[in-house]
C-alpha cells in the first residue's frame, strides 16, 4: 500500500507539472494509473510463482530428479537481488540528481528524476519483462506434453519408445537431444558422483 501510494503522488506531480492538467482530470488519471498499476503489480508478483511449477517438471525431465525447493530458493533470492540493485540504483540516480531525503521541498531536478524513474524505468524493465516472455515457450500445451512423458516414464516407460512430438517438445525446452535427458549427461552424473 505503501507504494501504491508513493506512485500516485509521483503521477500525479508528473500529470500535474508537466502536463498542466487541471485537478480533476489530474484526479481521474490518478485513478486510472493506480487501477492498471494495482493490476500490474499483481501479475508481477503471481506470474513467476505460477510458473515457477512448470520449471520442475522440465527441470525434472533434464536430470531425473525433482527440486522444487531449488526452484523456489533460487526466485526468492534472485527476487531479493534484483530489488536491491533497483533500490540502490534508484537512492544513487536520486542522489546524483539532488534530492533532499529530510526535505519536504525537492530541486526541479530531483523532481524531474522521480518522474521519468517511475516512467521510464517502468516502461524499459516493461519492455525487457515482454521480451524475454516472448522467448518462453512453456505454455499450457508443451507442459502438457512435458506431463505425459513424465508420467510415461515414471509407469516404466523406455526413453526410446518416446513420441516424436514429445521428443521435439522436450529438446526444444531443455535444449538438449532427448538421449541426454532424464539425468543422462554429463551434467548430471557429475551432480550425482560424490
Amino acid at each position: 500500500m505503501h507504494y501504491s501510494l508513493l506512485f500516485s503522488r509521483c503521477a500525479a506531480i508528473t500529470c500535474y507539472i508537466f502536463f498542466n492538467l487541471s485537478p480533476i482530470v489530474t484526479v481521474i488519471t490518478i485513478i486510472s494509473i493506480t487501477v492498471i498499476y494495482g493490476l500490474g503489480t499483481g501479475g508481477v508478483y503471481y506470474i513467476p510463482w505460477a510458473l515457477y511449477t512448470f520449471l520442475a517438471d522440465v527441470d525434472e525431465v533434464f536430470t531425473g530428479r525433482r527440486r522444487e525447493g531449488v526452484y523456489a530458493g533460487s526466485m526468492t533470492f534472485a527476487g531479493k537481488i534484483s530489488r536491491s540493485i533497483i533500490v540502490f540504483s534508484v537512492g544513487a540516480t536520486l542522489t546524483h540528481f539532488g534530492f533532499q531525503p529530510k526535505s519536504h521541498i525537492q530541486p526541479e531536478s530531483a523532481v524531474n528524476a522521480i518522474s521519468w524513474i517511475f516512467f521510464g524505468g517502468v516502461t524499459v524493465l516493461a519492455l525487457i519483462a515482454i521480451f524475454f516472455s516472448c522467448q518462453m515457450t512453456l505454455n499450457r500445451k508443451t507442459h502438457q506434453i512435458v506431463s505425459d512423458e513424465i508420467d510415461r516414464i515414471r509407469q516404466g516407460g523406455k526413453i526410446n519408445d518416446a513420441g516424436e512430438e514429445a521428443r521435439k517438445t522436450i529438446e526444444t525446452l531443455v535444449g538438449w537431444p532427448y538421449e541426454q535427458c532424464w539425468g543422462n549427461n554429463v551434467i548430471c552424473k557429475k551432480m550425482q558422483s560424490p
